[in-house]
């Protein structure tokens, strides 16, 4: 397995994708970067605390209920 190689991520599709993510799901910024580089990594499911990530239909979202 390689290891992940930042020099090759390209800046402007981060962005992109960072915009398309706090557009569609209502995200803040941080939160859009991290799932911009786990989409860039082929990371398809995350798990968070974070409630607001439930809106992002393109992953899989496992967090906690709150009671």
């Amino acid at each position: 397995m390689a290891l992940y190689d930042i020099s090759e991520t390209s800046v402007g599709s981060l962005e992109e994708r960072m915009r398309h993510f706090i557009i569609a799901y209502h995200l803040l910024a941080q939160d859009a970067l991290i799932l911009a580089h786990a989409e860039r990594l082929g990371v398809s499911a995350v798990a968070t605390l974070d409630q607001d990530w439930l809106r992002v239909a393109v992953f899989d979202i496992y967090t906690c209920q709150s009671s």
